[in-house]
């Protein structure tokens, strides 16, 4: 499944982050995704502790549970690493800090759809 992924450096970081990237929507790819964060794939290379803000093409999420969900999913998130895949390509990952309830819950329903592992995750939270 391919999920249309765009991001921006959020704007309470647009005076403390020097980087030769537009300040305007950057298309990316979605390697995976977690209710907790993402993994995505940028063509630029962003520093780990920047903020962005992520626009996440709900539609092929919806089809996969066969449900309505029209909506684009919107999160605010801090870059934890940035790894160089190949030259112009970087792997970002993303914890999300902003992300609403429903989202997350839907986001939650598609992982446990596609999870086939033999035993359970661990929850620890409970």
């Amino acid at each position: 499944m391919e999920a249309a992924v765009t991001f921006a450096i959020h704007e309470s970081m647009s005076s403390s982050v020097k980087i030769n990237i537009p300040m305007t929507q950057i298309k990316a790819g979605l390697y995976d995704i977690s209710a907790n964060g993402c993994g995505l794939d940028s063509p630029y290379l962003i520093p780990p502790d920047t903020l962005i803000k992520i626009d996440i093409n709900a539609a092929p999420f919806a089809q996969e549970l066969k449900v309505e969900h029209s909506q684009t999913i919107a999160v605010t998130g801090t870059v934890r690493s940035c790894i160089m895949k190949a030259v112009g390509r970087y792997r970002l990952g993303v914890q999300f800090v902003e992300i609403g309830k429903e989202d997350q819950e839907f986001i939650g329903k598609y992982i446990q759809l596609k999870d086939h592992r033999q035993s359970p995750r661990w929850n620890v939270a409970q």
